[in-house]
């Protein structure tokens, strides 16, 4: 089970390992499904949270898409600090726009360096333009009734099932450049699509 003990390691407890440079870090605490997709909802802005024991310098922000039907579509990506009363707080950086083509399983990127400020939690931040079929991360995998990692963490929408915890925030809004200060959650699901840091 993961330590979410304030100043512990995201993984069993211990601290990520060096990053070697053409490294990606992706949240620990949920699930990469391979070969299973997500459906965005249009609009969605998503928060994935990510905990970042280091100050680092990044290059950008990854993600791969999953089907071929969404030529032209477009979503943004970026990552935020915590705020102080917890979720996502003030954008670390908006790494931009991708638009996809009608090629399927591509990993998509977008190149902008920047350097964390804090060690602490973080969120990346998805927000689609249209509904894009995405790679999925889940807090359920397969449905099964295991505890995942990210079982520990808060949720915005309680859900009774035993599916796994709902735990990735997010908030439907005007689809632009990210906000200085987080559009603050309304809810929480437990799918988003895959998306990581690269150095």
């Amino acid at each position: 089970m993961v330590s979410l003990i304030p100043g512990s390691g995201p993984i069993g407890g211990a601290p990520i390992p060096g990053i070697m440079s053409g490294a990606g870090i992706r949240s620990p605490y949920f699930v990469n499904e391979a070969g299973t997709n997500i459906t965005t909802t249009s609009t969605r802005l998503y928060y994935i949270p990510i905990y970042l024991d280091r100050i680092f310098t990044f290059a950008g922000i990854k993600t791969r898409n999953g089907g071929t039907g969404d030529n032209g579509d477009t979503y943004r990506v970026g990552l935020y600090a915590e705020a102080t009363a917890g979720g996502p707080g003030a954008l670390v950086n908006d790494c931009g726009e991708i638009t996809l083509d009608a090629s399927a399983s591509i990993v998509r990127t977008a190149s902008s360096s920047f350097s964390t400020t804090t060690i602490g939690w973080h969120y990346l931040a998805f927000h689609s333009n249209q509904a894009v079929s995405m790679n999925q991360c889940t807090t359920s995998p397969g449905g099964n009734l295991v505890p995942t990692p990210a079982d520990g963490l808060p949720t915005l929408a309680f859900n009774s099932s035993t599916d796994g915890n709902f735990a990735i925030p997010y908030v439907d809004t005007t689809y632009g450049a990210l906000a200085s200060t987080a559009v603050a959650p309304t809810a929480s699901t437990n799918a988003a699509p895959v998306t990581f840091l690269f150095v």
